[in-house]
């Protein structure tokens, strides 16, 4: 059971770190945006 949990904690890691990557994309993209609409 514990060998589970540690193999759950591991993937939610993971997971987490690809939220944070896929979120700083998206507000680099919008700043992007932002800087060509005010240019």
């Amino acid at each position: 059971m514990a060998d589970f949990f540690e193999k759950f904690a591991k993937i939610q890691l993971s997971f987490k770190l690809i939220i944070l990557l896929v979120l700083q994309k998206f507000t680099h993209s919008l700043d992007f945006w932002d800087l060509t609409s005010v240019f």
